[in-house]
């Protein structure tokens, strides 16, 4: 990839917080894209098939103009936003060359209200348009994973899309008890999908383009201070859901992708020398096409620390994993701890730091997909104890 590009930017701020912006620039970026595919005995080459050889160069070229503006009226600021680019898009594939020169327009509008000094609201909309990547291009096959191919459209897309979210705030970090809200929702009018063929010793994937995409995505956190524990209690709730659409083995499927999380945790100020932080995150995904699948996974923590002078302090590491896919071993355990001693102070320090406790030797983790369920396993370095002497001069 080689890239150049300049920016101007202009800034006017007023006393009463109105902000005017501009920007103008230009960037040319030129992508090379080569893969090679051959089938070998010893040194001799016995197959070398065309449809898996690639060999690309993508140039672009953005003019741009960006201009913003912010109003603040009292307690409420109004924002607006309109961009302005022209694209000289050309492509060499497989010796073959196109050129391509869209203009596209970007605008946005926003809103700031401080309803009061403890509620506050932020939204904001936009309408945007992407311009193809290289890896969105390329015409022939390439070995992505173990038997597993991929291949771009071929040809110069812009992809549309809109977008709105809204923030709400109550309280301020320092106060007793503060809550977010946020809320997200995006419409790709066009997107890129999927057309696969799943067989059962390869799969081939090629990009297509495929109109409306959804997607929402809603999360709440609550803060709220325990005086008389002298903890502060943390709530966390989102979801996320989708809807779009693919190709499998030559059948359009839509799909509805929920995934749902939920956690708890507790951080104390104690003030003596103990202290800890403790919590437990559950993670659950639905899928439904023409099957439903679905899974649960946990994690869960709890850290400890101990101050027990200026010069000597031990941290203790523990958690806990639950994958509910498994069919066995669902759980795994670990657990680690450092001390560390000032010897001479901003001079001589002493650590020793221990991995691993439990010698768990391996880990797995389950996810699934709308077109696979996959397990991986992972080899994992054995219990250790190491020391650790750092000094400063």
């Amino acid at each position: 990839m080689q890239y150049i590009g300049f920016n101007a930017h202009l800034l006017d701020r007023k006393k009463n917080g109105n902000l005017l912006e501009l920007q103008v620039g230009n960037e040319y970026r030129k992508d090379k894209l080569n893969s090679d595919l051959s089938f070998l005995n010893d040194e001799n080459v016995l197959d070398r098939p065309a449809a898996y050889q690639n060999d690309m160069k993508y140039q672009v070229n953005d003019l741009y103009l960006k201009s913003s503006y912010r109003h603040k009226i009292r307690n409420i600021a109004l924002s607006g936003k309109l961009n302005f680019h022209q694209l000289f898009n050309n492509l060499d594939n497989q010796k073959e060359s196109t050129q391509q020169n869209p203009f596209y327009m970007h605008p946005s509008i926003g809103l700031e209200w401080e309803i009061n000094n403890r509620n506050s609201l932020t939204s904001n909309y936009s309408y945007t348009t992407t311009n193809a990547k290289t890896l969105d291009l390329y015409s022939n096959y390439v070995l992505t994973s173990y038997n597993t191919f991929a291949k771009g459209t071929a040809e110069f897309n812009q992809l549309t899309a809109s977008n709105f979210f809204i923030i709400y705030k109550f309280g301020n970090w320092s106060d007793r008890f503060f809550a977010n809200a946020f809320i997200n929702y995006s419409k790709n009018h066009d997107f890129y999908s999927n057309n696969s063929q799943i067989q059962q010793n390869y799969t081939q994937s090629e990009k297509i383009k495929i109109k409306d995409r959804q997607t929402l995505f809603l999360n709440i956190s609550l803060d709220y201070y325990l005086r008389s524990l002298a903890t502060n209690i943390k709530i966390d709730l989102g979801t996320n859901i989708s809807e779009y659409k693919n190709v499998v083995n030559e059948e359009l499927r839509k799909i509805d992708s929920q995934n749902y999380t939920y956690g708890i945790e507790l951080r104390s100020s104690l003030p003596g020398f103990f202290n800890y932080h403790l919590g437990t995150k559950w993670n659950t995904s639905v899928i439904n096409t023409n099957q439903s699948l679905s899974n649960t996974n946990q994690v869960s923590f709890l850290d400890l620390f101990f101050k027990i002078n200026d010069a000597f302090d031990i941290q203790v590491q523990s958690e806990q994993y639950y994958f509910g896919g498994l069919e066995t071993d669902k759980s795994y355990y670990f657990l680690d701890f450092g001390i560390s001693h000032k010897l001479l102070k901003n001079k001589l320090n002493l650590g020793v730091t221990g991995k691993n406790l439990f010698n768990t030797k391996k880990f797995r983790d389950y996810k699934i997909t709308d077109i696979n369920t996959s397990t991986t396993e992972y080899r994992l370095l054995p219990r250790l104890v190491l020391l650790s002497l750092e000094f400063r001069f």
